[in-house]
């Protein structure tokens, strides 16, 4: 698995993945497309992104072909990393949709949601799969990575 921080993205119910406002943005095709954070009616161009809102992404992969994992139930927890003991929760079992981005073909298929999040700030991201027959587990899984947005701009 991988999680990745980008631009926010105009996510959008499945069956209007063909229609032209949709070319750059994320099919939800298991889940609702209403049950995105911050959704927004067109994804923004690299001029003007919006400078607090993030499409925060994972990326669930079979480890023995490479092919992404459908179907999971996957859900974050996010909390900013202030560097003492006030570390803060900003969302706590917020959901993660199935998504496909159809011209990227396998590589475009993922979790993810839209979230406002301090582009100066540093998170403690705990991804959450539950159990499923996909990943051949009875007991859900989680795993926790670490993102520093204000790093990329140094």
């Amino acid at each position: 698995m991988d999680v990745a921080v980008g631009p926010i993205a105009r996510m959008f119910d499945a069956e209007d993945w063909q229609q032209p406002a949709n070319a750059g943005g994320g099919a939800v095709f298991a889940g609702r497309a209403d049950e995105v954070v911050e959704n927004i009616a067109a994804e923004p161009g690299p001029a003007d992104p919006p400078a607090d809102l993030f499409n925060l992404d994972a990326h669930i992969y079979d480890v023995d072909t490479g092919y992404p994992v459908p179907y999971l139930d996957v859900a974050v927890d996010v909390i900013r990393l202030d560097g003492d003991d006030d570390d803060r929760p900003e969302f706590t079992g917020l959901g993660l949709v199935p998504v496909a981005r159809p011209r990227k073909g396998t590589a475009g298929l993922h979790y993810g949601n839209n979230v406002a999040l301090d582009p100066e700030g540093s998170y403690r991201v705990w991804v959450h799969i539950g159990a499923s027959a996909l990943t051949g587990t009875d007991e859900p899984s989680s795993l926790d990575f670490t993102l520093d947005l204000g790093a990329a701009d140094e």
